[in-house]
């Protein structure tokens, strides 16, 4: 018997940036949209609950046909927190967003 819960269907690649002052560290992440937004609100919670200057940033890389170029072009959607000792260190990063 076997039971196919459709799980590899539903991964996708994700990048996390985590600034912490001026440093910043990427990693990948795979997981399915709702586990990986459960890991993103985690790191958020405990981000907000310390001292140190430090903004997420989670990225979703979509391929996109230019159609005036005649090419694939790769667009960054992502969403980003920054707790508020970051806001108060990087405020002028905000500026314009």
């Amino acid at each position: 018997m076997f039971i196919n819960f459709d799980f590899e269907d539903n991964i996708e690649n994700y990048i996390l940036e985590i600034k912490i002052g001026n440093n910043i560290q990427r990693q990948q992440l795979q997981g399915t949209s709702d586990m990986v937004q459960l890991q993103f609100m985690q790191l958020m919670q405990e981000v907000g609950n310390t001292n140190q200057p430090i903004r997420l940033r989670i990225i979703k890389q979509e391929e996109i046909w230019n159609q005036y170029s005649q090419s694939r072009k790769i667009l960054e959607n992502y969403i980003q927190f920054a707790n508020k000792s970051y806001m108060n260190s990087f405020a002028s990063e905000f500026k314009g967003d």
